[in-house]
């Protein structure tokens, strides 16, 4: 996500910082301009990544009512979208 340039009512001008993104982007997944996702792919292989998305989508809708609700659906459906698009790919 890039920063944002937000127009106060005064007139003032100021730079907002991105929202944190857990669900799509992680900082905690990210090493320089490479996703974890992506290295995984690179040294494992899509069918591998595939398996692994489906388990993840598993693991998140299986905690979600004891750990962080709403967001863990969200994690479960963006491992399934990513499955979805690399079977597509």
């Amino acid at each position: 996500m890039s920063d944002q340039l937000i127009q106060e009512a005064g007139g003032g001008m100021y730079i907002s910082k991105p929202a944190v993104d857990n669900v799509n982007h992680p900082s905690h997944y990210e090493t320089g301009k490479f996703e974890c996702i992506d290295v995984m792919l690179e040294t494992q292989g899509k069918e591998a990544v595939k398996d692994f998305c489906v388990c993840n989508a598993f693991k998140y809708l299986y905690r979600h009512g004891n750990k962080n609700g709403l967001e863990d659906i969200k994690k479960a459906i963006w491992y399934l979208n990513k499955f979805v698009e690399l079977e597509e790919n």
